[in-house]
């Protein structure tokens, strides 16, 4: 026989339920980013193929920057956030 009180096992009770909650909610977290991950990853490689069709001498519209460095920034940072 136990000597637990029936305020015990209700904490108990309730501590498992907010365990099996926060493991949902990382489960869920864990898969949206990898939904997150696999969405930069094809956004990386789609921005390095399509820089392949932009002329060397294109710039923005503003001209501020060239579009081909554009591209290799974000592809750098996509890169670092990847950890790739």
């Amino acid at each position: 026989m136990t000597d637990k009180t029936e305020e015990q096992m209700d904490k108990e009770r309730a501590a498992v339920d907010a365990m099996r909650n926060a493991k949902s909610n990382m489960a869920s977290a864990l898969g949206r980013i990898e939904t997150l991950e696999k969405a930069l990853d094809r956004a990386r490689l789609e921005m390095t193929e399509i820089k392949k069709y932009i002329p060397e001498g294109a710039y923005t519209y503003r001209g501020e920057k060239r579009c081909r460095s554009l591209v290799e920034d974000a592809v750098e940072s996509i890169t670092k956030v990847l950890g790739r």
